[in-house]
């Protein structure tokens, strides 16, 4: 199989499992998320943790993800919108 050969079996799988997605969807159970920060400026107390200097990336257990790519991006082929933004699922305070 050539390298052509895999990606378009892989995007082909891709397109597959995406097909029944849609913006607003949601995973909901135990998911790691992963998002970079500012090391000079940390935002959560997990970033704030890592904040030396060299790190700029933290991994955190979330309780589910949300889908925010737009339908129309999401049934697109992997070839054309190769990318989809996700958002973790937070408890909030009343």
């Amino acid at each position: 199989m050539t390298p052509t050969e895999g990606g378009a079996t892989q995007a082909g799988e891709i397109d597959k499992a995406l097909k029944p997605w849609r913006q607003g969807d949601c995973v909901v159970g135990e998911q790691w998320f992963v998002h970079r920060f500012a090391p000079t400026e940390p935002l959560t107390p997990e970033s704030v943790e890592l904040a030396d200097g060299e790190l700029d990336l933290v991994e955190v257990p979330v309780r589910g993800l949300v889908l925010l790519s737009q339908s129309c991006d999401v049934v697109r082929s992997a070839h054309q919108s190769p990318f989809l933004e996700v958002a973790p699922l937070v408890m909030v305070s009343e």
